[in-house]
């Protein structure tokens, strides 16, 4: 409901101003994050204006228009029931393959689309593109995690966001997906022991 609002009330305040275009490409610029706490906060910026019409809109006349607009859209997308209106249904983590960027080669290439907690400038960010859409794909999260006490290096922990294994048949090559979106971990390997003890194979490589 937030970003979702969040989009209408922008777009109802700016876009007249600026054009679709234009407002599409400041949605991708940090200027956007960095304007909105300011823009909300001052019930007399002239932004409030809808300059398409001839009355003088508020901040308040937005707020509810752009409330009216999120609830018609989000009924439509997710249903009457509010209760369903939940975040992994709109957002979502996808890791793109270079060949999977082109349908349907994204089924054999791509790790996901994974419903996904997090959001953009929460602390779990996985940041997206606000849109009007209402389908919030991830462009930009964490490449790992891991948490270590340099006192007790060998109980170290990490994940990675998909797997270790850049081959996709590989059944290393998203293993850890779920596991990253889940916030879970796995034991990171630092003894010499512990490894021969847990390997699965061994690579050989020849000259």
């Amino acid at each position: 409901i937030y970003y979702k609002l969040l989009y209408h009330v922008l777009h109802t305040t700016v876009a007249d101003e600026m054009g679709e275009e234009k407002f599409q490409l400041w949605l991708k610029n940090p200027v956007y994050l960095h304007s909105v706490g300011n823009l909300l906060q001052n019930k007399t910026s002239p932004w409030w204006d809808n300059t398409t019409t001839t009355q003088v809109e508020t901040r308040e006349d937005i707020f509810q228009e752009a409330f009216t607009l999120t609830l018609v859209e989000l009924e439509k997308q997710l249903g009457s029931e509010v209760s369903q209106w939940t975040w992994n249904r709109v957002h979502f983590v996808e890791h793109p393959h270079p060949i999977g960027k082109k349908k349907p080669m994204n089924k054999l290439f791509n790790v996901g689309p994974i419903p996904s907690p997090g959001g953009e400038e929460v602390i779990n960010k996985i940041a997206f593109t606000l849109n009007g859409d209402g389908i919030y794909i991830a462009r930009s999260g964490p490449a790992m995690r891991i948490l270590l006490d340099f006192d007790d290096i060998e109980n170290s922990i990490s994940i990675n966001p998909s797997g270790e294994s850049g081959y996709f048949m590989n059944p290393h090559y998203d293993d850890q997906a779920q596991m990253f979106v889940d916030g879970k971990f796995r034991k990171q390997m630092m003894n010499t022991i512990d490894i021969q003890n847990k390997k699965i194979g061994v690579w050989l490589f020849h000259k």
